[in-house]
């Protein structure tokens, strides 16, 4: 069962949820850049993997990214979520491994193509955001599902709001409407959707007497 924080209103749920969710986008990209910048310092622009010659920052900063975006995402909505639920510290790693699961397929998939696969040129790109956003709601469905009611929505709430972003953005980042579709839709679909589990569902299901997910 939840343990709702009564002195939060659903709207600063929201907010707050927001809030954390594109700051840690915000920090990831800004760390991605100054941890980049350093690695080219010093060992050069490009990099040698497989006896192929690679950019350094391309080919290293998706690791950079998941691995920062993982764990800063987590931690801080931990700041939050720990209002609602107890052992709420398992959301950092369970947000952890929701972000590096996918990548982590993506490049074993890559050991049996390298030529053809690539994490940046992949055509369904709504397939593959969908795909993140899914490993993450499975992630932090484990800490959900033994206190909050009808948890099992959350994977599905997740996946589906990374899969429109990826739709709406594309195969690339290019424009300023993009940055900003990527900050704010899964933060803010994500963020409703918390609400609805936390505060509107779950006592309506106990008054109707459903089952539980």
């Amino acid at each position: 069962m939840i343990t709702r924080s009564q002195s939060m209103p659903g709207w600063m749920l929201i907010f707050g949820w927001m809030g954390l969710s594109v700051l840690s986008l915000l920090l990831t990209w800004g760390l991605t850049l100054v941890i980049i910048k350093g690695i080219n310092i010093v060992i050069g622009d490009t990099i040698l993997v497989a006896g192929q010659t690679r950019i350094t920052e391309d080919y290293l900063a998706a690791y950079v990214i998941f691995i920062l975006v993982g764990f800063l995402s987590g931690l801080l909505q931990f700041l939050l979520i720990r209002k609602f639920i107890s052992r709420a510290g398992w959301w950092i790693l369970a947000t952890f491994l929701g972000w590096m699961t996918p990548f982590g397929i993506a490049k074993i998939a890559s050991l049996f193509d390298p030529a053809g696969w690539a994490f940046y040129t992949i055509s369904a790109v709504s397939i593959l955001f969908g795909t993140v956003g899914g490993a993450l709601g499975l992630a932090q469905w484990l800490v959900l599902k033994a206190q909050v009611r009808l948890a099992g929505w959350w994977i599905l709430i997740s996946g589906l709001a990374w899969g429109l972003t990826g739709l709406i953005i594309g195969s690339t980042i290019s424009e300023t409407y993009d940055f900003w579709v990527l900050l704010l839709l899964p933060a803010l679909a994500t963020g409703l959707g918390l609400w609805l589990l936390l505060y509107w569902l779950p006592r309506r299901e106990v008054r109707r007497h459903a089952p539980i997910i």
